[in-house]
């Protein structure tokens, strides 16, 4: 109970402090605060009310806390010590367009939850013996020595990466940043859950316990080197380390109170801090010579103002596409759902929504890049 009061108490003292200080027109304030008030008592039931453990209501509780009223209401205060204001991709501010979407918002909770709670009842989950199968330590190994020589392998491209300021492109083609970054670069955390399983399952003397702890220092310090803020994006790292988390530390994770309060650190106040880092516009070895050159400039307040906080911005986006253009009904969804069907054969085959907002941008504003969603 006593972690439940605080998190609360935190969640409501940061709730209050945006509020206290947003300077807008009384409608547009109002309108935010129908949305907080309904995300609240969503979270108090989450934290207070239901027993049963749903990580996945806390990721969303603190995904919407985040994109739609923190990072809009930083926005909201930036867009006041503009002449014009507008935001990254030049769509202009709007309190008519921000009323409308917290008016879209506000009807997704509530019908979402209504459908969490009606719905919820219905699905039992089964419980399954999951046998672990025995991994030896020569298995092991071949991560280690596998990640080792990828390391060595691509070690030109390891050092471009952390030379490379963010805003600077790669000088290496898509499909190879892909294959080594999403799939290369994973071998080691693959390591860390073997052996960890390894110590955990199997019967081990002092010289095999030494022996994997060993293997698991190398697994970590290769995977930290593959996977850090100067070398990835926070997208990426989120999933990484929350995984590292739950495999080391699980008690931080089995209730719903932990896992909304983990989330709601990593997210509210970790996430924009990783900016000093996976967006700072120099290269590690600038870093390494001059360490200031991360506080150069204020990331944080212009980190806000950043295509990484554009979901509430580019729902204003849809709602001015559809003013323009008319309803498509669904129809652009077809591409997500045939999306194994190639463009080459389905000539007609309708844009992604995200592409569409990006296109709207464009035609009307100026901007140019299509890649926002």
């Amino acid at each position: 109970m006593l972690l439940r009061n605080f998190f609360i108490f935190i969640y409501l003292l940061i709730t209050v402090f945006l509020f206290t200080t947003l300077d807008t027109s009384i409608s547009l304030w109002i309108s935010f605060m129908v949305n907080a008030l309904i995300l609240t008592f969503i979270t108090y039931y989450h934290i207070f009310i239901e027993r049963k453990y749903s990580p996945f209501l806390s990721t969303y509780i603190v995904f919407n806390y985040l994109f739609f009223l923190v990072a809009p209401l930083a926005q909201i205060n930036e867009f006041n010590s503009m002449e014009t204001p507008v935001f990254t991709h030049n769509f202009p501010f709007s309190e008519l367009t921000f009323i409308k979407t917290n008016g879209l918002i506000a009807i997704f909770h509530i019908v979402f939850f209504l459908f969490y709670v009606g719905c919820k009842g219905y699905i039992k989950a089964k419980k399954v013996e999951l046998v672990s199968k025995p991994y030896s330590l020569s298995s092991i190994s071949v991560f280690v020595i596998l990640s080792i020589l990828v390391l060595v392998i691509n070690y030109s491209f390891f050092l471009d990466e952390l030379a490379r300021p963010s805003w600077m492109k790669s000088t290496y083609n898509v499909s190879y940043l892909l294959i080594v970054k999403k799939i290369l670069f994973l071998l080691p955390l693959s390591g860390v859950i073997l052996c960890l399983e390894y110590r955990k399952h199997t019967k081990i003397n002092t010289q095999k316990w030494i022996i994997v702890m060993l293997l698991l220092l190398a697994c970590i310090t290769l995977l930290l080197l593959f996977k850090n803020p100067l070398t990835e994006k926070r997208n990426a790292l989120g999933p990484i380390y929350l995984l590292l988390i739950f495999l080391f530390f699980p008690k931080l994770l089995n209730s719903n109170v932990k896992s909304t309060l983990l989330l709601f650190v990593v997210m509210i106040i970790g996430f924009p801090l990783s900016q000093f880092l996976t967006h700072v516009d120099y290269g590690f070895g600038e870093i390494l010579s001059n360490p200031s050159l991360l506080f150069a400039k204020n990331q944080l307040s212009e980190g806000y103002m950043s295509l990484n906080y554009d979901a509430f911005i580019n729902i204003g986006v849809v709602i001015e596409h559809v003013e323009f253009d008319g309803l498509s009904y669904g129809y652009q969804l077809l591409s997500a759902l045939l999306f194994f069907v190639p463009r080459s054969l389905w000539i007609g085959k309708p844009d992604a929504s995200g592409l569409i907002v990006g296109n709207h941008v464009i035609d009307h504003y100026g901007f140019n890049f299509a890649n926002l969603v």
